[in-house]
């Protein structure tokens, strides 16, 4: 049976904005981090996303993702079909990621929902999640009419 982690961090850029980040994601993580992504690739409901040997070390050369948007409920469900880490880390991994409207009209809530079967630990996870959530928002705070 699968773990299931629940995270929840509330960001300042409105919802809209953040939704269209969310999907643009590995494109614009791309643009974040140029030095962990190679290149991205979107076919038929699928992701694959190409790493730059610093990251490729870590998670292996690349992963593909099966992706669902719900534009209704600002839904993004990613199934992790081949590459990084599967079958070595995990037998299986799918992030369900929500978005609300936060506090004020300038912020959103931002929870994800990680359900994996896990081989080992990875501690370290949570802590990579936050990082590369707060670059997204630190990147979209300095480009104010990015998914505006």
């Amino acid at each position: 049976m699968a773990n299931v982690k629940h995270h929840q961090v509330e960001v300042n850029v409105s919802i809209d904005r953040m939704w269209g980040a969310f999907q643009d994601m590995p494109h614009l993580l791309s643009k974040i981090v140029p030095e962990g992504i190679k290149s991205v690739d979107k076919k038929d409901g699928t992701v694959t996303i190409h790493f730059a040997p610093a990251i490729a070390e870590k998670y292996g050369d690349y992963v593909k993702e099966k992706v669902e948007v719900d534009h209704k409920t600002k839904t993004l469900v990613t199934e992790m079909l081949e590459g990084a880490g599967l079958g070595k880390k995990y037998t299986s991994k799918k992030l369900v990621t929500c978005l609300k409207p936060g506090k004020s009209a300038s912020s959103t809530l931002v929870s994800w929902d990680v359900h994996c079967d896990p081989v080992g630990e990875d501690a370290a996870e949570e802590a990579e999640s936050l990082s590369t959530l707060k670059k997204v928002e630190e990147h979209l705070v300095a480009n104010p009419s990015l998914y505006a």
